[in-house]
Formats: C-alpha cells, sequence, structure tokens
C-alpha cells in the first residue's frame, strides 16, 4: 500500500496533463484554472465578522446553494459557465470563494457526481457583498445519471437494505462499517494513479488509461474504479442516504482525502480508500479490506499528518472496534435483517442489528480452513461468495437459511473474488494484478415481474383514488392505462403518476366503472402487464325510501315519493306504459321534485313511475319503478 502514498504527487501532474485542454475556454472567459487536488477546506469567516464558521452559523450556505444549483443547470445544458452573488454578508478573497465552491461539492456530493477536481475563477479577486462571482467547472464526460442513480441505490440496498438507505433497526456504527466496508470491496484503486502513470497495462495485457472520472463519486460507485477523491465522495453519499453526520477531509501534506463520520456524537477518522489493500503480487485484492484506519483518533490515525475540514472537527479518540472485526480482512454485510461477517478463522459470525456488532447470536464453521481471502454479497440473491485464503476455492454461502451451496474452482495464481456486471449481467470473478482469471455468469438480469398488482379501488366523488403496482427488474419504467366499461380498447392516461408505479385519479361520477392497468417495461426491452383493477365511485347520492306501488279510483288523486339525501338533488319523474320498455319525461304535478301526483284515470291503469335523481356534482341515479292500479 506504500505505492499510493510515494506516487501521490503524481496524481497532481496527471490533472494538469488532462485538464490543461479545457483552460482555453477558462481564459475566454477571463478566468484562471486552478487544479487544487486537495484544497484547504476551512471556511474562513467573511470580512468583518470574528466568529469562527459553524455548521448552524454558516455564512455561506446560501452560497453554496447557489452554487449546487448553477453547477447542476450547467451541466445538464451542455456546460458553460455560472455565477453565484456573495450572499455571506461581508467582504470576500477569491480563495475564499474557490473554498466555497469545493465545500458545495463536497457537502452535496450526490448533487454534484459530476463534477470533476477543478475550476476556473477569478482568485486574485474580491467580493464586496451583492457582487457576482463566475466559475467555469470541469466536466468529465461519459457520465449516464441514470447509471448513476441506479449505482446507488444498489449500493444502499447491499449496505442498508433499502435503496434509500433508512434502515432504524441499525446502529450508526453498523451503517458507517457496511458503507466502508462496501467500497473497499467493490471499488478498484485507479491503477494508472497507483503506478503514476497516463497508461497501465498489466500482466495479461488488459489496459487501463488515464480517466479523470475515477476523481468522482461516478467512478467509485458506477465504474468500480476510483482515486481517494472517488471513494470520499461515494462514501459520503452513502453516509447522506443513511442519515449519519459526515464530513470530507483533504491533506495537502498526505495528498490524501478521506472522511470523518459522527457515531454517538463523537467524530471519527474514516478512510475507505486506505481501507482497500493494494499488493506488489496481486494488485487491488477484490473482495479483501484492510482495518488498520478505521474509526481512529486525530492522534492514532498513521500517515495523516495534517487535514481540514470545513468546520473544524476533531477526533479525540478511537472507536473500540472489536478485536474480531479489527483483525478480519472480510466485510460486515446485512442481509435479511441480520449482519453477516467472516472471522479471519473462517468463522461466520451472524449479528443482530443495534447492538454494534459485539456478541454474534451464532457462529457457523463454513469449511474455509485456511481462512478467508475475500468475501462479497450478491444482495439479489442473498448468497455470499467466500474466497479462501491461498486456495482456488470459492464458497458459496446461503444467508437465508445458512446452508452451503457449490464451489468454483478458481486459477491458483488469481486471489480474491469479486462481483460486477458484464452487458448487464451478473458476473463473479477472480483475478490477479487486475486481470480476470476467471469470470462466471451468475444469472440473467434481475427477472422483470409483477410482485403485486394493483387492487380495486373505492372512492368518493372528488377524491383520489390511488392504484399502486410493485414490480421487481432493472431500470423500470411505467405507463398506465385506462378502459371505459362501454369499450375493449385500453388507451394510455395522461394523469399524476401515469408513468410512475402509483397512479393518482380524480373521482369523478362519469368514471364509475373504469378499469386501469400498467404495462411496465425494464431496461432490456421486455415488458409484463398488470391485471386490470375497476374504480368504483361512492353514490353522492343516497336513497332512503323508494316509490311504492300505488292504488287508486278513477278520479282521486295517486301519489308517489323517493326519499333522497345528497348535495344539490334535482328529480324528474318518468313514465313507462305497461307492455314497453321505452321510458318518458312525466310533465304531471311534482315530476321536477320529490313528490308525484297523477290524476288516476283508467287509461293510466298499469302505468310504471319512476324518478331520475341528479345531484350537483353530475351523479345520477335512477328509483325503483312503481305501478298505478286504477280501479272502478
Amino acid at each position: 500500500m506504500s505505492r499510493r502514498r510515494a506516487v501521490s504527487l503524481l496524481l497532481c501532474a496527471l490533472l494538469l496533463f488532462g485538464l490543461l485542454p479545457l483552460s482555453a475556454r477558462a481564459a475566454e472567459e477571463k478566468l484562471t484554472f486552478h487544479f487544487e487536488v486537495f484544497p484547504d477546506l476551512r471556511a474562513v469567516p467573511p470580512q468583518g465578522r470574528q466568529k469562527p464558521v459553524t455548521a448552524d452559523q454558516d455564512p455561506y450556505a446560501d452560497m453554496k446553494r447557489q452554487v449546487v444549483e448553477g453547477i447542476r443547470r450547467v451541466y445538464f445544458a451542455g456546460g458553460g459557465p455560472f455565477e453565484i452573488t456573495n450572499t455571506s454578508g461581508g467582504t470576500i478573497t477569491g480563495a475564499i470563494a474557490g473554498t466555497v465552491y469545493y465545500n458545495a461539492l463536497y457537502d452535496n456530493p450526490e448533487q454534484t457526481y459530476f463534477a470533476a477536481i477543478g475550476v476556473s475563477y477569478d482568485r486574485e479577486a474580491t467580493y464586496l457583498p451583492g457582487q457576482t462571482i463566475r466559475f467555469l467547472p470541469v466536466f468529465p464526460g461519459g457520465m449516464d445519471d441514470e447509471d448513476f442513480r441506479d449505482a446507488v441505490d444498489e449500493a444502499c440496498r447491499t449496505c442498508f437494505g433499502s435503496a434509500d438507505g433508512v434502515n432504524d433497526a441499525m446502529t450508526d456504527y453498523e451503517k458507517v462499517t457496511a458503507a466502508h466496508d462496501y467500497l473497499a470491496v467493490h471499488c478498484r484503486y485507479d491503477p494508472c494513479v497507483g503506478h503514476g502513470v497516463l497508461e497501465y497495462t498489466t500482466p495479461g495485457g488488459t489496459v487501463f488509461r488515464e480517466d479523470r472520472r475515477v476523481y468522482t463519486a461516478y467512478g467509485a460507485l458506477v465504474n468500480q474504479r476510483a482515486a481517494c477523491q472517488g471513494y470520499a465522495l461515494a462514501f459520503k453519499i452513502l453516509m447522506d442516504r443513511a442519515g449519519v453526520a459526515c464530513c470530507f477531509v483533504n491533506s495537502e501534506a498526505t495528498c490524501h482525502t478521506w472522511n470523518l463520520v459522527r457515531i454517538d456524537g463523537i467524530w471519527y477518522h474514516a478512510d475507505p480508500t486506505w481501507a482497500d489493500p493494494i499488493y506488489d503480487a496481486w494488485g487491488d485484492f477484490s473482495g479483501r479490506l484492510h482495518r488498520g484506519y478505521y474509526l481512529y483518533s486525530d492522534a492514532e490515525l498513521p500517515l495523516h499528518e495534517t487535514w481540514s475540514t470545513e468546520f473544524g472537527c476533531t477526533c479525540p479518540t478511537s472507536y473500540p472496534v472489536s478485536g474480531t472485526l479489527r483483525d478480519s480482512p472480510t466485510a460486515v454485510w446485512y442481509w435479511g435483517g441480520r449482519l453477516f461477517h467472516v472471522t479471519a478463522a473462517g468463522q461466520l459470525d451472524v449479528y443482530l442489528p443495534g447492538g454494534n456488532l459485539k456478541t454474534p447470536v451464532s457462529s457457523w464453521d463454513i469449511g474455509c480452513a485456511n481462512g478467508p481471502g475475500g468475501t462479497v454479497l450478491d444482495a439479489a440473491s442473498g448468497i455470499l461468495y467466500v474466497r479462501e485464503l491461498w486456495s482456488p476455492r470459492i464458497l458459496t454461502v446461503n444467508l437465508g437459511d445458512l446452508t452451503l451451496g457449490p464451489v468454483y474452482a478458481a486459477e491458483e495464481r488469481s486471489m480474491g473474488v469479486g462481483l460486477t456486471r458484464v452487458n448487464g449481467l451478473r458476473t463473479l470473478y477472480a483475478e490477479v494484478q487486475y486481470d480476470r482469471t476467471n469470470v462466471w455468469q451468475l444469472q440473467w438480469p434481475t427477472p422483470l415481474t409483477i410482485r403485486t398488482h394493483p387492487a380495486d379501488t373505492v372512492g368518493a366523488v372528488g377524491g383520489t383514488a390511488v392504484f399502486t403496482v410493485a414490480a421487481g427488474g432493472d431500470r423500470l419504467h411505467y405507463q398506465w392505462q385506462y378502459k371505459t366499461p362501454r369499450s375493449a380498447d385500453w388507451k394510455p392516461c395522461t394523469v399524476a403518476g401515469c408513468r410512475t408505479a402509483a397512479l393518482s385519479i380524480p373521482v369523478k361520477a362519469a368514471r364509475d366503472g373504469y378499469q386501469y392497468r400498467c404495462v411496465v417495461t425494464d431496461r432490456y426491452g421486455g415488458s409484463v402487464t398488470t391485471a386490470p383493477a375497476a374504480l368504483r365511485v361512492t353514490p353522492s347520492i343516497t336513497i332512503r325510501s323508494q316509490p311504492k306501488d300505488v292504488t287508486a279510483r278513477a278520479g282521486q288523486t295517486a301519489r308517489f315519493s323517493v326519499s333522497a339525501e345528497g348535495e344539490g338533488l334535482r328529480y324528474q319523474w318518468q313514465y313507462c306504459r305497461a307492455g314497453e320498455t321505452e321510458w318518458h319525461k312525466s310533465a304531471a304535478e311534482g315530476s321536477g321534485t320529490a313528490a308525484l301526483s297523477i290524476r288516476a284515470t283508467e287509461a293510466r291503469s298499469g302505468l310504471r313511475y319512476r324518478c331520475v335523481i341528479t345531484a350537483a356534482d353530475g351523479t345520477r341515479v335512477t328509483t325503483d319503478a312503481a305501478t298505478l292500479t286504477v280501479t272502478g
């Protein structure tokens, strides 16, 4: 691992070489390009303010918000400069403006993942309150926003069991450990930066070329290839999703970047880069990690002589990590509501979340006689792959029922074990010196399936009916459709949520009996359609009593009445002659009220009467029919 520090100064040269072509545009904007690889992050108060800048009283908070909004605007518009306004309340230098820019990126890495080290701005200027500050950021290119979102979601599902990172059962220490270990296992330190070259060819002939994305979270999470900035930015994203306080640390003295995390109110150093070991004989050892720099204090953290953080956080003590965990070269994995860890002795320890990994609820000998050389989890299947140290064997453990599966045989010269996607397929591999010696296709992409179909819904007029679908697959797209009771054709919906997993339908009387279904499509073009669900509209008219048959003598007045409840009710009585089916509008006394009066005549004997009632919202109901019988 010492090679990293030995070549760290070359990192600056690599950046300068790669970014110089961008300075021509900066010159056109009368800006100066600065490739501050490890800028001082300390927030200096603006002129006239004596109090130190703290997180809860940050005069630059609004300016950092402007940076995030501006850089996103120009990135998705194709590039170019953007401006912010000095709203700090005091005069600031260009150098302070640069610090605000970098802290905005490091405080919000998920929103600014596409920005690389280096930016053009006027470092020598002085900015009065209300003056504008112009920046021309660097964008490496070659980044897909959807791929990035998918990678972050997948990392969170593996680390915390949910894409949003929320897991109330896990402690902050367990969340920090899971994210730290995930990056050390899944990401490889960039061989070009590691060897101090612009192009690196492995012994097996694989060629790696200089790639500025390695300094971004995109490089770490999507490409699984990064330098220290990429590791630290990706770690900050995972901590932000999990709700754990985390900040970015720069050290120009050691040309290195890492993180601080706060657990139980105390800050600790966390360095996922240095947790990912590099060996001269094997390169980046896939599936293996090193905890020599994990949750240390300021005094105990080796090699990191000086550093800067935005708000001057300090780490007074080291976290009491258990010896079993500290000495093991394997990651802690969360799956199915439990935490798993293979010890240096080859035992699989099982923990319940909430206990800070102190006491396992069970330990199991998985037959790893030489101890583990590395582990990796396929969170989609719950299969843990364990590479036995100094052995070609890769063991498989089903974490669902704690049973052993098939054993894979890798080449003797290979070390470690890793998981990746090749053309969308889940792939297990072993490697040496960055060359993959064995590759096994584990399964097809996550099957496209409907897990929960939409259900029939009942709603009242004026309300909202919600239909939902739950589906499994990769990068899903949704399109809801509807069909009326009198049609066999399905048409695309255009209302709210019509292209999401939840469709919201305003309930109207006219939509009673409509059916809704969803067509779900995955990234590979496959599609499945849900079963239809019906909307039933709750009547806004309630009939309390129906019209009743009436018998009257000729010349008398026959009365039919209805009792109903609802808003703004209107009535229209109808009649139908005996033996016919066609109904006619009545014009008799009370035909527009709840009570109809009919003069009984012999000609009207056998006529049926009913009432059509309409509410203010347009709902219409028809009463039962009642018959008039006229006697002599």
